[in-house]
């Protein structure tokens, strides 16, 4: 991460990413008195990057005035926060006013990616599923996505922001028909992995399965998209194969084309 001097001239109004420091959120009376009706609410980001362009190392100061009752609202959103996505304006290259809060992430793995020293933050925000960290060890970015109206980890193989796009495009589809494949793959699992469950990994006295029974104790966890064009759904067993990951894997051209424990 190359670092920037702050232009205030050129970027009073911005959309960042940042990670908020240790001290976390604090208040305070503004102006410092008690018959101030007003409460500022104040906190530090440790790095920032801009969404749309530069990173920054440099501490930012991010501060509001509020009533009380907007004040709590807020201050309930951002507690325990560890990364933030938020409008600002700059006030100067040390402070910033807070405009809105776009979205808060409390993940203990992506903070501390952006935390760490030795790998500095790769974040591409997505305008439908928010923040992706770049993980410098396996080289692809993580975030989430919704899926079947529920929230699970997504992983895209891409090393840039280019690259990012591009599969997220190429994987449309996927996602514009969610239940369509959904239902691809659960049948393509069930019909790989149910006789395995039922000639070898029944608990003892256990009955053989259903397949409506195998599926309900599918849960997906996470989706992993392939720079070579396949995905990989992967799905928390609960104690069918006593506690083994299933993935099941596939592409748009060639369908479902294997599960596995």
């Amino acid at each position: 991460m190359t670092t920037q001097t702050v232009d205030t001239d050129t970027m009073l109004v911005k959309n960042i990413i940042g990670a908020i420091d240790e001290d976390g959120v604090r208040e305070e009376r503004h102006p410092p008195s008690e018959s101030s009706s007003l409460w500022r609410l104040n906190f530090v980001l440790r790095v920032w990057k801009e969404v749309d362009g530069h990173n920054y190392e440099e501490n930012l100061r991010i501060q509001k005035d509020l009533n009380k009752e907007d004040f709590d609202a807020l201050f309930e959103k951002l507690r325990d926060k560890d990364l933030v996505y938020i409008t600002v304006r700059f006030l100067d290259y040390q402070t910033a006013e807070l405009i809105a809060l776009n979205e808060t992430i409390n993940d203990e793995e992506l903070s501390k990616k952006f935390f760490e020293d030795d790998i500095k933050p790769q974040i591409i925000h997505h305008p439908q599923w928010g923040a992706f960290v770049f993980n410098n060890v396996v080289k692809w970015f993580e975030g989430h996505a919704s899926w079947m109206d529920q929230k699970v980890t997504l992983y895209v193989d891409a090393t840039d922001e280019d690259s990012f796009s591009y599969l997220l495009d190429q994987n449309q589809p996927l996602f514009a028909e969610q239940s369509q494949w959904m239902e691809r793959i659960l049948a393509f699992t069930v019909a790989k992995l149910l006789p395995l469950k039922n000639d070898s990994w029944l608990h003892e006295d256990q009955d053989p399965l259903t397949p409506q029974e195998f599926i309900d104790k599918l849960e997906l966890e996470t989706i992993l998209l392939d720079k070579d064009g396949s995905f990989y759904f992967t799905f928390n067993d609960h104690d069918l194969f006593w506690g083994h990951t299933i993935s099941t894997l596939g592409s748009l051209e060639q369908g479902i084309t294997d599960s596995s424990i």
